[in-house]
């Protein structure tokens, strides 16, 4: 079946699509306000993409992920644990007519959407419905989440068409309150990230560096994104709009892609460097990429062409320089050139970290 006719299938369930680079698993359009009848399979660029789904408007997505270690491999009992997890999730979500198999071998337990929009949570070690639950890799995808459909290339149903979908069982009302209280509850639960809620002024860093730290470790954009989503409806004074925190896990997760996400070299920056720009994530990456690559004490050529190399404007990135200057963390020991009537004056900008 081809994209088109494959698309043409969800697109009659109501329920809305979009392409995603195969590669860093990003969606490559806007999805969060995406409409279901966005021809969007038309395009010829979008030809090789994968199809995702913004789940939460019809159906919301039991996702059982394959248990993996620190870099991201599969532990080598995950065959066997995936399995008890997702004869776990049947009990305990209810039986379902429709599942699909995931390209890493997890499963996804279609449910109808409830009223309530469920937001995404992480389950595990199941105690009472009452409880906060937890149980393996686990998490509900609901209202504004990503999850990639069949026929996607390693994505298959394996039980039930997408006829079922107006037939679909919703979650237990008990697991939709739970998931609701935990996300958009009167008493916000505090991220192990952000010990005290997030003000106004420093979500959009805070957020950023939070960010990096998580997606060293995430498997895949959804993962980060739910993290983030989460931190940001729980864990700040007033959250920023779905589709600012879309942007920066995007960012982010085009770092981790491309190989310029933090990495575990970078520990020679200091400890009270680090609280230092803790809430200046772009001078914080900046120095400590600088710092891994030309350590301390020697003069370095740094024109706003190094700006490419982290994807930023010539702008911030000499910006991003004068915070550091600011902080003492850097001299300028030879200004940037300059334009002079039309033409570039004196050479490059050096620098030194102290």
């Amino acid at each position: 079946m081809g994209m088109r006719a494959i698309i043409e299938e969800y697109r009659a369930q109501g329920i809305t699509t979009f392409p995603i680079n195969p590669t860093t698993g990003v969606p490559v359009t806007k999805w969060s306000n995406a409409k279901a009848d966005y021809r969007w399979e038309e395009k010829s660029r979008y030809r090789d993409c994968l199809v995702g789904m913004r789940t939460g408007d019809v159906v919301t997505i039991i996702d059982v992920d394959v248990p993996k270690d620190a870099e991201g491999k599969p532990l080598s009992n995950a065959l066997i644990q995936v399995e008890e997890d997702v004869e776990w999730a049947r009990s305990f979500f209810g039986s379902t007519p429709l599942e699909s198999r995931t390209k890493s071998g997890g499963y996804h337990l279609w449910y109808r959407a409830n009223p309530e929009n469920v937001n995404e949570g992480a389950y595990t070690d199941v105690v009472e419905p009452d409880d906060y639950i937890l149980h393996g890799q686990i998490d509900i995808r609901g209202r504004k989440a990503i999850a990639k459909v069949p026929d996607s290339t390693g994505y298959q149903f394996i039980a039930g068409t997408l006829d079922a979908v107006p037939e679909l069982p919703t979650l237990p009302m008990w697991a939709r309150k739970r998931t609701v209280v935990e996300r958009n509850g009167p008493s916000k639960a505090l991220s192990p990230l952000a010990p005290s809620l997030i003000p106004i002024g420093a979500r959009n860093s805070t957020l950023f560096a939070m960010a990096c730290q998580i997606g060293r470790e995430a498997t895949s954009y959804e993962s980060l994104l739910d993290a983030l989503l989460t931190i940001n409806v729980t864990a700040t004074e007033q959250p920023l709009s779905d589709a600012e925190v879309e942007r920066i896990a995007g960012s982010v997760w085009t770092y981790k892609s491309e190989g310029r996400l933090w990495n575990e070299r970078m520990v020679s920056v200091a400890q009270s460097t680090k609280e230092k720009l803790i809430q200046s994530p772009y001078a914080y990456l900046l120095y400590s990429d600088l710092i891994d690559r030309h350590g301390r004490g020697k003069d370095f050529q740094c024109g706003n062409a190094g700006s490419k190399r982290y994807g930023w404007t010539p702008r911030r990135f000499a910006g991003t320089l004068k915070e550091l200057e600011d902080a003492g963390l850097i001299a300028i020991t030879h200004p940037p050139n300059r334009k002079v009537n039309g033409e570039w004056v004196g050479s490059p900008r050096r620098v030194r970290l102290l």
